[in-house]
């Protein structure tokens, strides 16, 4: 919406709210934040108008998850709303939190735990693959917790799976605070001096 000097001038420091909505007009709990706008943080504002205009606007940069929001900015002088909501935000291509790990087996053992309380994975991944060569035979684990401390199996990679092979969880989700791999067997043979378990998990 283009600037209207007189429907849209502005006292230039009365307190400001930034509103944030979802797209069914829903006000996103937390979302309000009280701020002060100054006249030249206005006038920046204004000048972004024509970038603003439109409802699709591109996402060039990496993102890791982003939500579709409306976002308005909703200055008010003496009660009166002076901006209108800006257009609905398309964030394009929206790609899930995801972590991985890579430990190094020569026995039996478990693998370092990878804590994500703060973006808890549901779906899985597993590899093994033998240093120098295929181990004779292997029983790998791909674990999940909720404590840290108890965990539970969600995949099992053995030497039947296949050297280098990737096993996945599907659509079987496993949500979990903490994951972690774990080496339960492992008969390294004449060729492989170790192994290397790499686990994936994504939201």
């Amino acid at each position: 919406m283009p600037f209207q000097p007189l429907k849209d001038g502005v006292a230039p420091d009365p307190p400001k709210r930034v509103a944030v909505v979802d797209d069914q007009g829903v006000l996103l709990d937390g979302a309000i934040r009280q701020m002060v706008w100054s006249t030249a943080s206005l006038a920046w504002i204004r000048g972004q108008q024509s970038l603003l205009s439109t409802d699709n606007l591109t996402v060039t940069s990496t993102i890791t998850s982003i939500p579709t929001v409306r976002v308005g900015f909703i200055p008010s002088f003496n009660g009166v709303v002076t901006f209108a909501a800006i257009p609905t935000v398309n964030p394009g291509l929206v790609v899930s939190t995801f972590q991985n790990r890579s430990d190094t087996y020569t026995g039996a053992t478990f693998g370092v735990a990878v804590n994500v309380t703060t973006a808890p994975l549901i779906r899985f991944a597993v590899q093994v693959k033998g240093t120098g060569g295929a181990p004779t035979s292997w029983d790998v684990r791909c674990e999940g917790s909720l404590d840290g401390t108890n965990y539970s199996q969600i995949l099992q990679h053995t030497n039947t799976t296949g050297d280098g092979a990737v096993l996945w969880s599907g659509s079987s989700d496993s949500p979990s605070f903490y994951m972690r791999s774990r080496c339960a067997g492992l008969t390294l043979g004449v060729s492989a001096t170790d192994i290397v378990v790499t686990i994936l998990g994504v939201e």
